[in-house]
Parts: structure tokens; sequence; C-alpha cells
């Protein structure tokens, strides 16, 4: 059960923060990105994502953007941070990583946690690692997004019944695939 929730963090977090917002400046050249691709990027990269509350969000943001020498030698590279839109003060976090072992590593460092609590941090945090499959960051103007999560027996194999409908099937009903 841990498992399918740190699944259904990671998807929520991606898709919130796989759309930028731009200037409403779209041209026939940038049509395709305006109403998304017909087919999203394939990405290969691991990420860790991390949550958890804190006493003063810009206190936090501070130390954490401080800190970043501490990540790099474990292999993180920052991607983006960001915060729960019913609770300000609870933070998520991803980051690229090399190293799935030296990520949990860097979990586990006593400076890490001091940090924390350095920062303001008032709650453990919630860890999940995750393989990015695809990564659409074409920037396009959307506001609104349907997020559909569930378990699956066969990743490969509901990817290729999902790829089978195609992106055009539910462009028809107005869904932009991220």
């Amino acid at each position: 059960m841990k498992r399918i929730w740190w699944l259904i963090l990671a998807s929520s977090i991606l898709i919130i923060f796989s759309c930028n917002n731009v200037e409403d400046n779209k041209t026939a050249d940038n049509e395709e990105a305006a109403n998304g691709p017909d087919v999203i990027p394939d990405a290969s990269f691991k990420i860790i994502i991390l949550r958890h509350p804190v006493r003063d969000f810009a206190a936090w943001k501070t130390e954490y953007l401080a800190q970043d020498s501490m990540r790099q030698f474990f292999g993180f590279n920052h991607f983006l941070f960001g915060r729960d839109l019913d609770d300000s003060n609870m933070v998520m976090v991803i980051d690229k990583i090399t190293d799935g072992e030296k990520a949990k590593i860097f979990t586990r460092v006593p400076e890490w946690r001091m940090t924390m609590l350095k920062a303001g941090v008032t709650g453990p945090p919630a860890i999940a690692l995750a393989d990015v499959v695809r990564n659409d960051d074409a920037k396009i103007e959307q506001k609104e997004r349907l997020m559909v999560i569930h378990k699956v027996k066969d990743f490969n194999a509901w990817l290729n019944v999902y790829d089978g409908e195609g992106m055009k099937a539910r462009k028809k009903y107005g869904l932009i695939d991220r």
C-alpha cells in the first residue's frame, strides 16, 4: 500500500510540474506545442521525491538552496520544488539522481537531518524513488489538469494499450497527454 502511495505521489508531482505557463503568443508554427505533441518524448532518468512540512517556506527555501553542494556530492541535481495547494507549508522536492542507492544513503546522513531541522522542517519526510519513462516539458498554456491513477500488473502491457488507443483519440475529448 505504501508503494502505491509513492507511485501516486510521484505521478502527481510530475504531472503538476511538467507544464510551464507561457504568455499567450501562439502562432501557426507552435500550434502543435499548444495542443500537445502526438508522441510524448521518452525519458530515462531517476528521481527522488521528498515531501515534508516546514515552519516557514521562505526560510526553508533559503536553506535548501544553500545546501546544493551536499546534494551534488550524493548525485542529486536540482529539478524542482513546490508547495501543496491546500497547505503552503507542505513542501515537495523532486531532484534527479544518478544512483538510487547513493540517494538512500543521503537520506540517512545525520548532517542532512540536522540541515532539515535548521531549515524548519517540522515533520519526517516522505521519500520515494522513481524512474521517469516519459517527460513532456514543452511549454503549453494549460491551467486545469486531470490525473488518473491506477495500479497495473504489467506496465509494458498497459503502456502498449495506452499508446495503442492513441493520443489523438484522447485529444478528441479535449485531453492533452503530458
